[in-house]
């Protein structure tokens, strides 16, 4: 009797022990991101959108060598303007989407959670010089290396230089 309790303690002990050893796994997380800036180059051809992301997976940025869909591009941004008062998307400048690459980030240690800025060089420029209207703004979202899709933010109301 003595003996079963003890091999059924053991057994329990075993059995939290590999329970309570388990690795945590997580399932996929849609990165998450917010504008922080953009400003331009002097020759006003060139601009730099600037945004905060934060990953629980640390899986934002493509290799070199991806270059093949769904792995060629990772940041999506369209370009509206500003027409009587309200922001719409611009049909004359190709679509009003822009695809850009952001380079491959490596996690560091175990925990793969990553978080910083990443500035983007637009050039050249994507807006439209042709119209009247002097006031746009972008919205963009990124894909992480999972497909994930990012919420979509927006930068803030921009003059034309």
């Amino acid at each position: 009797m003595f003996g079963t309790k003890l091999h059924i303690i053991i057994v329990g002990l075993v059995l939290i022990t590999v329970v309570g050893c388990k690795k945590e796994s997580h399932p996929p997380t849609a990165p998450e991101i917010r504008f922080e800036d953009f400003s331009f180059a002097q020759d006003s051809t060139t601009g730099f959108l600037t945004f905060y992301y934060h990953d629980l997976n640390g899986d934002i940025g493509l290799k070199e060598q991806e270059t093949e869909p769904p792995y060629d591009y990772d940041l999506f941004v369209t370009y509206y303007e500003k027409v009587n008062g309200e922001f719409v998307k611009d049909t004359t400048v190709s679509d009003s989407l822009f695809w850009y690459r952001i380079p491959y980030i490596e996690p560091e240690g175990v925990n793969k959670e990553i978080d910083g800025t990443i500035t983007i060089r637009m050039e050249p420029l994507s807006f439209n010089p042709f119209t009247p209207n002097d006031t746009f703004k972008y919205s963009f979202y990124i894909i992480d290396r999972a497909l994930m899709k990012s919420n979509v933010a927006e930068s803030d109301e921009l003059i034309k230089p």
